[in-house]
């Protein structure tokens, strides 16, 4: 059984290796378990904004918060999670392998090779996985040589190029940084670093905030 809190915001007092993170949310701590890649826009001290999945043990009864600091990486975590037989260790170990962008991308390519680099994450499963996606309506990014629909310019944050942009404007915003600003901010600096790497883009929009 699960359920969403949108978001939980709160100042981070640790976090571990294997992606547990642990937020001060005042009267109450919350542990939030967010994919391993994402631990380089995590700082002890620092406020932070999770978008959450809450799922709860019918048997236990023990609650377990995962999720992500970009909406859009959340809500694919939780469309996949719809699917028989794929849980929380698996979706973890996708994203914390191949990022938000490479799991859409390697599920709208029917990229197996890729998705069965995932540990945990089999060709036999990967092969299942992209089958249940197409019948869901998994949000895919086209396929190579597939006619794409022109759309407007995109303006915010779909304009960015990167998963790691994206990421950082969302940790922006949860630092209390309004919308626009996060996005221009991190659009200038990526022109001075990699675009790929969240953590350098962090560190510069931090630096020159």
């Amino acid at each position: 059984m699960e359920g969403m809190i949108d978001f939980i915001t709160g100042v981070v007092v640790n976090s571990s290796a294997t992606g547990e993170v642990v937020l001060d949310c005042g009267p109450f701590g919350v542990e939030v378990v967010l994919p391993t890649r994402e631990l380089e826009l995590v700082e002890v001290g620092v406020r932070l904004r999770v978008y959450s999945i809450v799922r709860i043990s019918v048997e236990s009864g023990a609650i377990r918060a995962i999720g992500s600091v970009s909406r859009d990486d959340r809500d694919s975590m939780a469309a996949l999670l719809e699917i028989p037989g794929i849980g929380p260790k698996v979706v973890l170990s996708m994203f914390s392998k191949l990022g938000g962008d490479g799991v859409r991308q390697a599920l709208g390519a029917e990229d197996v090779q890729v998705l069965s680099s995932v540990p945990g994450l089999g060709a036999k499963s990967a092969g299942k996985l992209i089958i249940s996606c197409k019948g869901k309506g998994f949000p895919l990014a086209p396929k190579e040589g597939a006619e794409v629909v022109s759309r407007p310019v995109a303006s915010g944050v779909a304009s960015l190029e990167s998963d790691a942009q994206r990421s950082v404007v969302s940790g922006l915003i949860g630092l209390g940084w309004k919308e626009a600003e996060a996005v221009a901010k991190v659009i200038a600096v990526s022109e001075e670093c990699d675009k790929s790497d969240a953590g350098a883009i962090m560190r510069l929009a931090l630096k020159t905030g």
